[in-house]
């Protein structure tokens, strides 16, 4: 990186939202959607819902996103680092994220 220029960060899954542990609570066997449903966040409760139901009823709506599955599989297309198991399984997480909490995504 060059002093004076900017990249993105990365997002870093916090509470392993998105089964990032692959080793050991989410092997890529594990079938998408029984892990969804056992995953819980690591922090002030254990559901990711309300956790944002109280950020939202002290900060209100302010978190948005603009990213579409098939920008998303564009994206994981062009990566060289990953297996296809884990990209599929990235697809499938952020795909039902998006179908539960819609609302989040303009």
């Amino acid at each position: 990186m060059i002093c004076g220029s900017f990249n993105y960060a990365p997002v870093f899954d916090q509470g392993a939202g998105l089964l990032s542990d692959t080793r050991m609570d989410y092997p890529l066997d594990m079938d998408t959607y029984n892990a969804v449903d056992s995953v819980r966040p690591k922090t002030f409760t254990d559901d990711f819902t309300e956790q944002m139901e109280i950020s939202e009823s002290l900060y209100g709506e302010n978190i948005h996103f603009h990213l579409t599955v098939n920008t998303l599989r564009e994206a994981l297309m062009q990566d060289q680092c990953y297996d296809e198991a884990l990209k599929k399984r990235v697809l499938d997480v952020f795909a039902d994220r998006r179908r539960k909490n819609g609302y989040l995504f303009r």
